[in-house]
This record gives structure tokens, C-alpha cells and sequence, in this order.
């Protein structure tokens, strides 16, 4: 969903883009933030 930050889409536009629900991408997106969050914590 780097498409999301990068370009700055909403998760509907970038659902579309990816050819993807929109439930499913906010799943990507949410798995996202936690991997980053926790890559960031690990130091």
C-alpha cells in the first residue's frame, strides 16, 4: 500500500488501483503500520 503514502490516496482509490476491495486494503494497510511500528521499536 505504498501507493497509499507515496501518492497519497485514500484507501478506496488505492484499493481500485491495486484491483482490490477496500476491506482487504485497509487489512494491507493496518499490517503495514504494525510491521513499521515494530521494525522501529526493534531498534
Amino acid at each position: 500500500m505504498t501507493i497509499r503514502y507515496f501518492v497519497g490516496l485514500t484507501i478506496d482509490e488505492a484499493a481500485e488501483v491495486r484491483g482490490i476491495s477496500a476491506p482487504t486494503a485497509k487489512r494491507y494497510w493496518i499490517y503495514a503500520r504494525a510491521w513499521l511500528y515494530r521494525g522501529l521499536q526493534a531498534g
